[in-house]
């Protein structure tokens, strides 16, 4: 399809010297102009796929297509169209921001070089400390700086590892932010791997859950948040407890009930077809019950049950 800037059918790879498969027959596509996440464990294939993709290694076997070219046949052409940024910092903490930008626009042959380093600058809030030594700068403002060396090429792909790991939750949404302009405005593909998972709940339009080199579940946050088909419900009220509770125990779409002074506790399961008839019977109780709550999982939690399912098979 036109709309996929990246197709991978049939993707294995292992490393020769360990002899481990890192990678297992992966099909996926990533379509053009979207935010794609890859969720997973410590050693489940991420950052291997993100160096096969940047062809700093080679498949073992599979194909991929990049932006209509074969990785295998154009890797210099498809190089053209990535930049990566990858989880450990690459930055020399003796140069100045200005200087580290400039190094990487002089190696990729950036054309107007100044207007474009000061353009990147400008946009990601480093104009003011443009000219300081990157030593001086903090988690959040290095992590900026990378992304800036990443952007300035204005690649069709950006290729993401962990881009906020280690920095608190007010600059990680700064980042999340700017990410999210690059892609909207500028109409940046943007693939990312992250251990957090209210980061690919925010900015992914798809997220692939990856273990042990196989993809396990792929959709978007909220296909994947229903997919279990579960809710977790909250009622509380007053004197008509037991009243709840005798009407919830018959149901076999109720598990894990529990009772605690005036609180019930619940699992609801296949809540499109059964939430209807238990806010029917809620609303009857009108000013008797005092609260109610049905929430789904979470991505978090969606995400340990996929990964302990894939264990257990």
């Amino acid at each position: 399809m036109k709309n996929e800037i990246i197709k991978i059918k049939s993707l294995s790879f292992k490393y020769r010297k360990k002899g481990k498969q890192v990678l297992k027959n992966i099909d996926l596509n990533v379509k053009k102009g979207e935010i794609f996440g890859l969720l997973g464990p410590n050693g489940a294939g991420k950052t291997t796929l993100f160096h096969i993709l940047f062809t700093l290694l080679k498949p073992f076997r599979g194909k991929i297509m990049i932006n209509d070219m074969s990785l295998e046949k154009n890797p210099v052409e498809i190089r053209k169209l990535i930049s990566v940024m990858f989880q450990d910092s690459k930055l020399d903490k003796e140069l100045s921001g200005y200087q580290t930008l400039d190094f990487y626009a002089k190696l990729l042959r950036v054309p107007n070089r100044k207007k474009n380093i000061l353009w990147v600058a400008d946009f990601m809030g480093l104009k003011k400390e443009l000219h300081k030594k990157v030593d001086t700068y903090s988690g959040g403002m290095k992590r900026r700086l990378e992304l800036a060396r990443c952007f300035f090429t204005k690649p069709k792909i950006m290729l993401l590892d962990e881009p906020t790991t280690r920095l608190d939750p007010l600059v990680r949404r700064k980042i999340w932010d700017y990410l999210k302009i690059i892609n909207k405005k500028y109409g940046v593909t943007i693939i990312l791997t992250t251990h957090y998972t209210e980061e690919a709940d925010y900015l992914c339009n798809r997220i692939a859950i990856l273990d042990e080199g196989k993809i396990i579940k792929l959709g978007s946050p909220s296909e994947l948040k229903s997919s279990f088909n579960i809710n977790f419900v909250k009622i509380k009220a007053g004197t008509e407890v037991n009243i709840i509770v005798s009407w919830l125990k018959p149901k076999n779409w109720v598990k894990n009930l529990v009772c605690e002074d005036s609180e019930i506790k619940f699992i609801l399961l296949n809540p499109k077809k059964n939430l209807n008839s238990l806010l029917a019977f809620v609303n009857k109780l009108d000013s008797k019950v005092i609260s109610f709550e049905c929430t789904s999982l979470s991505l978090d939690e969606l995400f340990i049950k996929y990964v302990e399912k894939g264990k257990r098979k």
